[in-house]
């Protein structure tokens, strides 16, 4: 692979919006605004622009959502190292292999800072998944399934329509998420709810082509612009939702409506820096144009 091109497309996709995200947090916490102090002195804040958050408290800054790009961008990097392995493995020994490998160090990660290492208080930081590896069997399934389609596309999708493994994610869910309120349990339920997600979505989505185009697009919507939604959504409902008051109908729609034209006016406000700040730089504005 072109893993060079692959790396500048991942950057120019992530972190100019990862930046204007952080800096527009840091201004509206400057002029006071409600919601958003955050002090720019605290050493995790210039960390997060880098991407690294893998600290207890660290995670938090800013919003706690954001634990995802900082796992992703952690992904990327470990990339080629699983790619290779993959190749040389094939997808069936690498899933059989792998995937095991990933819930017991799961396991183990969680026991350890549930018991012997309590003190440090990292028990959240690592279920959510500050360290790669706490999340590694998700991205070994996903590889897998990759891989999977490639080999035999026709076979997966009859697979994964079967009626049988509908019902089965159905069914599946619930216990799969009781198992998150055990410790040690969670390893496995992660990937459980991740795979029961993946058929369910699976099944709406293609529901939604054949009866509910509309629909359909509004998931293709999502898709496109998922990294801004993504850096928006918690920070609007924790704006919008008055702690222990269940939200009535018109805040929901409310927060809905705030969390799209955030994230629009996100991806807006990065377009113009980026042209900005790469105006005499072709290379790199003909990336970032590819990026997005």
């Amino acid at each position: 692979p072109d893993w060079r091109g692959y790396y500048i497309r991942r950057f120019w996709r992530i972190y100019p919006m990862w930046w204007v995200a952080h800096l527009v947090m840091l201004a509206l916490g400057i002029i006071g605004a409600q919601g958003f102090a955050v002090d720019p002195t605290r050493p995790g804040v210039w960390a997060s622009l880098l991407g690294l958050r893998i600290g207890g408290q660290q995670m938090y800054v800013f919003a706690a959502s954001w634990w995802f790009v900082g796992m992703i961008i952690q992904f990327y990097a470990v990339f080629p190292i699983f790619y290779w392995i993959f190749k040389r493995w094939g997808w069936q020994r690498f899933l059989a292999i792998l995937l095991p490998v990933g819930i017991m160090v799961r396991a183990l990660g969680l026991w350890v800072f549930d018991a012997p290492l309590a003190g440090m208080h990292y028990l959240d930081a690592w279920a959510h998944g500050a360290i790669f590896l706490s999340r590694l069997p998700e991205f070994v399934l996903g590889m897998a399934l990759a891989g999977a389609l490639r080999h035999d596309p026709p076979r997966l999708q009859r697979l994964l329509s079967a009626r049988s493994l509908l019902v089965g994610a159905v069914v599946i869910y619930l216990p799969a998420l009781a198992l998150s309120l055990t410790v040690v349990g969670s390893a496995l339920s992660s990937v459980l709810v991740a795979l029961c997600n993946l058929i369910l979505v699976r099944a709406l989505a293609v529901a939604a082509e054949r009866w509910l185009p509309s629909m359909a697009s509004a998931m293709r919507w999502c898709a496109v612009h998922s990294l801004s939604l993504c850096l928006v959504n918690s920070v609007v409902i924790n704006l919008m939702i008055r702690h222990g008051i269940l939200p009535d109908p018109t805040q929901v729609l409310a927060a809905v409506v705030a969390i799209i034209v955030s994230a629009l006016a996100l991806e807006w406000l990065t377009r113009a820096a980026t042209r900005l700040a790469t105006s005499d730089l072709p290379f790199a504005k003909r990336s970032s144009s590819a990026g997005h």
